[in-house]
């Protein structure tokens, strides 16, 4: 039988089980002791360790028919097997090498196996073919690490070939490849024109891990042939061959000059041209839209001839004996290039007849004499003294000349007065008050020696030695200089002429005429600021790898930090803040708007290995579509920087922005000061949200002025509750619940005005009929609040209501009306988000309301229908009977209707309990409408075999403003009833209370009114509060363990689409997929901006749906058994 049992298994633990049984065997044949015989201790060698793998099978794929080999070695071993898919391996089939480890001498076995393909392909079940090692040694056993051998293997087609294109230039350019199914996955390669593209040596190429080749931006050199190649250890498939084309479309140059007018005379047209160069179409791109060239219609002036006007008078006789006329040529005058008169101006002749004929002869017979020796000794004396007077005058006026250009040889300034009154008074001038010495004068020089400021930069004066005063520069501080770019003042002298170039801002001296030369130079302004943190506007906690929340409450306004995002062992404390008006106002550009509070988070520098969700709340009307949003970031020299503008995105830009109707997600990884700006896109202008919210002085109010102030402010949380601090500061109360404005890009104010007024007791201190906000004071959005007062008067004190209409519109715009109806006198609170700042702050619940208050004393809470539809009161029923056993023929039931509040039911349980009586049922709600109707309560189905009712009308009724009012005691209706005997014991009846025309309830009441009910207590329900700080798993809906499982179901690329793009698709975040395509984990992007989107809901239902919708079956079992979806 055993030896049987040997030759069937042949396998080392038989034989070792074996041997073990024998020697059992032998010892217990003998039955004999050798404990006093064998000595206390044998010498022996060291005890044998377990083997240990110095190599072990390594996973192995077939390729077509070829066998793989397996092989592990061990130390020390005596012997190894294989053992594959459970089954031992046929000893014949191993292949032993055994040597000895010199260092140790260890018996080290090596053993080797083939795996054919036809072993593999027997397999049969959902497990792949797996081979194990199993050492043996004299200590024991030791297995080695599963190795799979699967069949390699490569399909031919592949299951998206890229599409060839044309694109423009700098366009953005995605190729999609989808490798062919394979085992092991195929590594993907993209060619361009048979050469490799390597990422890392061309930063313009993307290629991500769905395969997908992306061109960032489009170059002339990217056109070529695009081959997506896939290969693994079975074959190599290349793609289809797709030609990008980078097209250019054409641009016009700039026009030519006009031509000239082509007539001469009269009507002509000019021309001008231009040419499609810049740039010239290239590859297919279009033609320039447009014509060429230009033609225009021109006139050119007709020349005309110049004509001579009639002859002047002549003129009287001269010395000469002659006389003269002339004429012009005016008639008329040569134009636009016609000849000139031809023929002298001038006529002249002899106005004596001949007369002066005969005396000029004789005058020149009598000079042809020559002249006797004393005439000419006296001519030649006078010409000597002529000249040296001459000579006399000539020096005395070079010395006068010498003498004024010293005087004068360093600055004489020229009309300074002329200068600075020109920068400042370009056209009309108008003469200034006489009271104020710093203003010009329009008949005298300025006087710039007043000192009116404090000067910022360097200082520049004149200097010259000893000169006197009259002769000084003088340099100020004056702001009159500030505005001026530059001041010219020229200084000439006898021989030379320069102009001295000062800069705007002048320093004071003390008088002196110096060289030009600095004096000093204020201190560089650094930037930089200090964030406030204040409680209501900042949020902070200290966080690490686990990740969390940053909220600051009634905002709108949180920080998500994801698991990961901090590396693991580092700590950060971390904050979030509000920036105020005053400390950082964001800047927009021309026609835009800022839609979102400034908030910082950080600390910044900080590096992140994730992205980090940032919700702002905006004020954007997005339905219909009609705005530019762009993001902006403060940088670390306070200047800001566009970010990214929405719908433009590219893959450098370093931010996703996920609008919603109300707020937006920016997904970043750089911490910083971050706003939304806005600007209308043509056609239609944009709308933006706006709150009007009306303020009053806080109650009573013992002066006969009162004031009423309207806010317009964005449809924020954050800026309604900073409105409610600045009128808590001022003393002022809300009076109404704030109301929606939508407010156009129309260029339109905003108009306010108040009207029905009752002018019997109350008097508007206004002048015009109606207040305006200026238009870009409202769309810029980085004015602080703005507001219009209304100041009214009472006739006396005794006055204490005020009813009117405030009425706010834009301009050909939308509007609003506040219906005006307070008592002055009286405390007014109003029920709303921050209504109640002022003395004190109404945080209102489902079942109850919080009251933060700085003055103690008696406090309620009161409410009325906001119309149309009529608001609704929740009511309890409570049903009241004597504590048995009732010992009486009389029985009765009270019905008690009281507020819905625990103190309501807790003074009818005191009241009850006085009488001896004892509540039956848990009390019912009722809402009961504000709709003038009675409460009518009524009993039915008595047993009238045995009980009587009492009463004689069919019904009770509670009056409507005895329950509306809210005013008086708890308020119940009787029902009387009698029992035919003392032995009736149960009462079985209904008992309906519901309001005239409206809900109702009904008691189905059956009790034994002889056994002792137990009291009924309810509980009243209790509040929650939401931390304003979250950190550690407990800040995130999804457990990491589910989010780790999804992510690795969907980040992988799917043949059917089932990947992490159709989440983003099912999720509403698929506007730009190539920002998530970027990042290591798309689903982990994903899941985070879920978080953010869902930070207030209870359960994971939204995700769960989409996941179901996807047929994400594993993953929606793992969200069952460990979350709580």
């Amino acid at each position: 039988m055993l030896s049987a049992w040997i030759h069937r298994d042949q396998s080392p633990a038989s034989l070792l089980g074996l041997v073990l049984l024998c020697a059992t065997f032998v010892i217990h044949a003998d039955g004999s002791d050798y404990s006093e015989v064998l000595p206390d201790s044998f010498p022996s060698a060291p005890a044998e360790p377990l083997p240990e793998f110095q190599s072990e099978p390594e996973d192995a794929f077939i390729v077509k028919n070829r066998p793989v080999k397996l092989s592990c070695k061990a130390a020390p071993a005596t012997q190894i097997y294989f053992k594959c898919n459970g089954e031992w391996v046929n000893q014949n089939d191993h292949v032993t090498k055994e040597s000895l480890d010199p260092i140790t001498g260890l018996v080290v076995r090596e053993v080797d196996i083939s795996v054919s393909r036809t072993q593999v392909e027997e397999l049969f079940g959902l497990e792949d073919y797996w081979c194990q090692c199993v050492a043996w040694s004299s200590a024991g056993t030791t297995k080695s690490r599963r190795a799979y051998v699967r069949i390699a293997y490569l399909r031919k087609n592949f299951e998206q070939e890229p599409l060839g294109r044309e694109v423009r230039l700098e366009q953005e350019v995605l190729l999609q490849c989808r490798p062919p199914e394979g085992i092991p996955p195929a590594e993907v390669d993209w060619l361009k024109n048979e050469e490799l593209i390597d990422p890392a040596l061309d930063s313009n190429f993307l290629i991500t891990i769905d395969h997908d080749l992306i061109i960032k931006q489009a170059r002339l050199s990217d056109t070529a042939n695009y081959t997506c190649v896939a290969r693994n250890v079975v074959a190599k498939r290349r793609s289809s061959t797709a030609t990008l084309i980078v097209y250019v479309s054409g641009g016009w140059s700039s026009w030519t000059e006009w031509s000239e007018c082509n007539a001469q005379c009269g009507r002509g047209w000019q021309r001008r041209t231009r040419s499609c160069t810049n740039p010239a179409p290239l590859n297919g791109g279009a033609f320039c839209d447009g014509p060429p060239f230009q033609r225009v219609t021109c006139t050119t002036l007709c020349p005309v001839d110049g004509g001579w006007t009639e002859w002047a008078k002549w003129s009287a006789c001269g010395t000469e004996c002659t006389h003269w006329r002339s004429r012009e040529c005016q008639a008329p005058p040569p134009r636009n290039g016609g000849r000139h008169c031809s023929g002298s101006m001038m006529e002249s002749k002899n106005c004596t007849e001949g007369l002066c004929a005969r005396y000029k002869k004789v005058s020149i017979e009598q000079a042809t004499h020559p002249l006797g020796p004393g005439a000419g000794v006296a001519v030649y004396a006078g010409l000597v003294g002529a000249l040296l007077l001459c000579v006399i005058l000539v020096l005395c006026v070079g010395i006068l000349v010498y003498r004024r250009s010293c005087r004068h040889l360093h600055g004489e300034i020229t009309d300074s007065s002329s200068a600075l009154t020109a920068a400042f008074h370009p056209g009309n001038y108008k003469p200034p008050r006489q009271d104020n010495p710093h203003l010009l004068h329009p008949t005298a020089p300025p006087d710039l020696t007043a000192s009116a400021g404090t000067f910022r930069g360097p200082l520049f004066s004149l200097q010259q030695a000893t000169l006197d005063s009259q002769h000084k520069i003088p340099m100020t501080t004056s702001p009159l200089l500030d505005p001026l770019p530059s001041l010219k003042i020229k200084v000439y002298n006898s021989s030379t002429m320069s102009s001295l170039e000062l800069p705007t801002g002048l320093g004071s001296t003390d008088g002196e005429i110096m060289s030009l030369k600095t004096v000093g130079s204020g201190p560089k302004d650094h930037h930089g600021h200090t964030l406030p943190r204040e409680p209501s506007h900042s949020a902070s906690a200290t966080l690490g790898s686990l990740g969390g929340r940053l909220t600051i409450p009634n905002t709108g306004v949180s920080l998500l930090v994801p698991p990961g995002t901090i590396p693991q062992g580092k700590f950060y404390e971390m904050y979030l803040i509000i920036n105020k008006w005053e400390k950082t106002t964001l800047p927009s550009d021309g026609s835009q708007t800022v839609l979102s509070p400034v908030v910082s988070c950080g600390p910044s520098g900080m590096l992140l290995s994730r992205p980090v969700v940032l919700t702002l709340p905006h004020c954007a009307q997005l339905d219909p579509p009609d705005w530019t949003l762009t993001l902006k970031m403060q940088n670390h020299q306070g200047a800001w920087e566009e970010v990214l503008t929405v719908g433009e995105e590219s893959l450098s830009t370093p931010c996703y922005l996920q609008v919603e109707e109300q707020s937006c997600h920016i997904l970043m990884e750089q911490l910083g000061t971050y706003g939304l700006v806005g600007q209308s896109a043509p056609p239609r202008p944009a709308c933006k949200r706006l709150q009007l919210a009306l303020f009053a002085p806080r109650a009573p109010c013992l002066s006969l002025d009162y004031s009423l102030r309207v806010y317009c402010i964005q449809d924020t949380p954050h800026a309604l509750k900073e409105v409610l601090e600045v009128e808590r500061s001022l003393g002022g109360i809300l009076l109404e619940d704030p109301k929606p404005l939508l407010f156009k890009d129309s260029y339109h104010n905003l108009r306010l005005s108040v009207h029905d007024i009752p002018h019997s007791h109350w008097r508007s201190k206004l002048l015009a009929k109606y207040q305006e906000i200026p238009f870009y004071h409202i769309w810029s959005g980085s004015q602080r609040p703005l507001h219009c007062t209304f100041s009214l008067e009472r006739g006396s004190l005794v006055v204490s209501q005020l009813t009117c209409k405030i009425c706010v519109r834009q301009v050909e715009g939308e509007g609003q009306i506040f219906q005006l109806n307070t008592d002055i006198q009286e405390e007014v609170l109003t029920v709303g988000e921050e209504s109640l700042s002022t003395p004190c702050y109404l945080q209102v619940e489902e079942q109850s309301c919080h009251i933060l208050m700085e003055q103690l004393g008696t406090y309620g809470l009161v409410g009325q229908s906001a119309p149309p539809r009529p608001a609704c009161k929740r009511l309890q029923l409570a049903l009241f009977a004597p504590r048995a056993p009732c010992l009486s023929l009389d029985y009765s039931l009270r019905v008690y209707c009281i507020q819905d509040t625990p103190h309501a039911l807790k003074e009818v349980l005191e009241v009850e309990r006085s009488l001896g009586g004892i509540l039956l049922e848990d009390p019912k709600p009722l809402l009961f409408k504000d709709s003038y109707h009675n409460l009518r309560l009524s009993v039915h189905d008595i047993p009238h075999s045995h009980w009587r009712s009492k009463l004689l009308a069919k019904y009770q009724e509670i009056p409507f403003y005895h329950i509306w009012s809210g005013s008086q005691r708890p308020l119940h209706c009787t029902f009387s009833l009698e029992r035919g005997s003392l032995v009736v014991s149960q009462l079985t009846c209904k008992i309906c209370v519901r309001q005239v025309e409206g809900e109702g309830q009904i008691f189905q009441l059956n009790t034994d009114i002889q056994e002792t009910l137990p009291p009924h207590s309810p509980l009243p329900a209790g509040g929650s509060c939401l931390p304003s700080s979250q950190v550690g798993p407990y800040a995130f809906r999804l457990p990491v363990s589910i989010r780790q499982k999804i992510c690795a179901s969907l980040d992988a690329p799917s043949a059917r689409g089932c990947d992490w793009r159709m989440l983003a698709r099912r999720l509403d975040f698929d506007r730009y997929l190539n920002y998530f395509a970027t990042k290591p984990s798309p689903t982990g992007v994903l899941l985070d901006l879920w978080e953010a989107c869902h930070q207030g809901d209870a359960d994971l239902v939204s995700l769960a749906t989409a996941l179901e919708e996807m047929g994400k079956s594993e993953v929606l079992v793992v969200m069952t058994t460990d979350g709580d979806c």
